[in-house]
């Protein structure tokens, strides 16, 4: 080979794929849970606080329905109002709102109608 002759390293792209599972990898290792289109696509802006808020809080409470395999998880939001996140037992999130004024006593009101306080450990953690 010739002293003065280059050699070229092709450089391709870098794939999103590792990008994209990273990402989701993050969401599920910090919420433990794997987010819904429908909740944000429903619920909007309503949807991402309390998602935000039960990541950096924890739930306040968490209420189990009586008869399907569905927990709902409080949060407590800054401006006072108390939101539900609705989980399947394998950890995917069926949705996220605020019901009616979103105060506690409402809140309560809605979920004691078909759950019951839940004490137990999570499923999906």
């Amino acid at each position: 080979m010739n002293a003065n002759a280059l050699t070229y390293r092709r450089i391709s792209a870098p794939s999103p794929f590792p990008i994209l599972i990273a990402f989701f990898a993050t969401l599920v290792f910090f919420a433990g849970i794997i987010l819904s289109a429908h909740a944000f696509e429903r619920h909007g802006e309503e949807a991402v606080s309390i998602r935000r808020c039960l990541d950096n809080n924890g739930p306040v409470m968490v209420y189990k329905h009586k008869y399907e395999s569905t927990w709902y998880l409080l949060c407590h939001l800054k401006d006072s109002r108390f939101g539900i996140q609705s989980v399947t037992e394998d950890g995917h999130e069926k949705t996220a709102f605020i019901r009616k004024d979103g105060s506690f006593s409402e809140t309560m009101k809605y979920l004691r109608e078909f759950a019951t306080r839940f004490k137990g450990a999570l499923p999906w953690k």
